[in-house]
């Protein structure tokens, strides 16, 4: 029997260690050393792996193969140990041990006042790449609480379909005997003392938090957290998680769960004003179309595929002839505003191009429909068809180092996740310059990456119509020379 606590560590964890350890026969702790907190939670949250967890997971076997049994109350299991228990995961029981959320941020804020609690170690950052939820935008220290039990929850409902069985457990049940001799028999716990729970229960002082910090809730408390509920459901929350029991207890999960959620998608996006952030100087400091515009004495066709709301096809404009084209209604409804005889827009997938649908130019800047991970073949197969429509040259400019989410505006800090109807398997990756080069060279065509700040620019040659003649002979006498072997 291995059971593990779900809660952010405010809610009592220390006292039902202390009830389970007087109570049954279960070796019983509450964070066992080593703790998998502080600046191992961070080298977890970023992907590197502290041996301090394996040392953990090694002592917790330790302890079942000789006691049989193992108890640990921690808010950090869900945090950075629980992806890494495996095989040990089936045969886990998960106590959901839960109190209002609004009592949960206040008793937070108040501990934040506490010496030696400056840091919160046991806090995931809300913008943590390995969040379930990206919170991002301004909030005050009380809605940050709140958004890190939420996050917390979600976490609890990922994993628990997954490990052998939860229990749900509210702190006020501490103070009756009779439910919690009824959670000890749901348990399944070994040698359980009911006289030993009587004598445990009436010795402590239950009025208030376990850990003696008070958590009554004001006016301004309950503002803030409506207030935030508006601000989660604008954002694409997935309210609907926090339907029913046992989230039904407490009004603000009952509250956000009735609140509609607004997932952003293509159209929202744009029809909020999209990105706002093309410019001819970023073109001409990143990018050769402007030396090639000025080479030829005839404007060339440009294919901005992705435009979204026609803003980096309206600055191409000035050098090119530009057909912009995006599936969504909503921004191509902007783009449509900007058209001119040398801008045009249609709302139409990539796919759907004809034969005759030929280009000097194809200008791809991060459309959603590009974006999946390097080790998928999507990508290149996207790109193999739009160089069938590329006479000349394609670019491919891509976020790299730096999160989407902190780039885009502040209106805008929920994850974005696209439209699955438009696009099944796309989220915002951030694709690694070697690889993208090496693949796009062996699949597409000849690619050069050059790396810019938090984005990179590949240039795919489809054909050496934009190449210096010198290099243009060498490749056609290389390729005669390779086509021979």
């Amino acid at each position: 029997m291995v059971i593990f606590v779900s809660s952010i560590g405010r809610s009592g964890t220390r006292f039902i260690s202390n009830l389970v350890g007087a109570c049954t026969s279960v070796p019983s702790h509450h964070l066992l050393e080593p703790h998998c907190h502080g600046e191992i939670l961070e080298a977890a949250n970023a992907g590197d792996e502290r041996p301090e967890i394996a040392e953990k997971i090694e002592v917790i076997r330790e302890i079942v193969a000789e006691k049989g049994s193992y108890f640990e109350s921690t808010p950090m299991f869900l945090r950075v140990l629980a992806p890494k228990m495996g095989e040990m995961l089936k045969d886990v029981t998960l106590i959901h041990l839960l109190r209002d959320p609004v009592e949960v941020a206040r008793s937070y804020a108040n501990r934040e006042s506490y010496p030696n609690h400056e840091e919160r170690p046991w806090r995931l950052a809300l913008n943590s790449p390995l969040a379930l939820f990206q919170f991002h935008g301004e909030f005050s220290p009380f809605q940050q609480n709140l958004c890190d039990w939420l996050e917390n929850e979600l976490r609890f409902q990922k994993l628990s379909s997954s490990v052998g069985a939860t229990l749900d457990l509210f702190f006020r049940d501490f103070n009756d005997p009779e439910k919690m001799e009824m959670f000890f028999k749901d348990l399944g716990a070994p040698d359980f003392s009911n006289e030993a729970l009587q004598q445990h229960l009436e010795a402590q002082d239950l009025d208030r938090n376990a850990n003696k910090v008070a958590t009554e809730i004001s006016p301004e408390d309950e503002t803030e957290a409506r207030e935030l509920i508006q601000i989660l459901s604008d954002a694409g929350f997935p309210n609907e998680q926090f339907q029913g029991a046992p989230y039904d207890e407490f009004w603000f999960t009952k509250e956000l769960a009735a609140t509609e959620s607004k997932p952003m998608t293509y159209d929202r996006f744009y029809s909020e004003g999209g990105f706002n952030a093309a410019s001819l100087e970023w073109l001409e400091e990143n990018t050769d179309l402007k030396e090639i515009a000025d080479r030829c004495s005839e404007k060339l066709t440009l294919l901005d595929i992705g435009c979204g709301d026609g803003e980096w096809s309206e600055v191409l404009s000035e050098w090119f002839d530009v057909t912009g084209v995006d599936l969504s209604s909503d921004g191509i409804a902007q783009a449509k505003k900007r058209e001119k005889p040398s801008l045009q827009f249609r709302c139409d997938s990539f796919e759907n191009l004809g034969e005759d649908d030929q280009f000097d130019i194809i200008f791809a800047r991060a459309p959603s429909f590009l974006n999946h991970s390097t080790d998928t073949p999507i990508l290149y197969e996207h790109m193999r068809t739009l160089a069938k429509h590329c006479k000349g040259r394609m670019y491919f400019i891509k976020y790299t180092r730096e999160p989407f989410e902190r780039w885009v505006p502040s209106r805008v800090f929920a994850n974005f996740n696209t439209d699955a109807d438009i696009a099944p398997d796309s989220k915002w990756y951030y694709h690694d310059p070697a690889l993208l080069q090496e693949k796009l060279n062996s699949e597409v065509a000849p690619t050069i990456v050059d790396s810019v700040e938090k984005y990179f620019v590949a240039k795919i040659d489809v054909t050496d119509q934009f190449l210096p003649k010198p290099v243009s002979f060498l490749r056609r006498f290389f390729d005669k020379i390779f086509q021979k072997k």
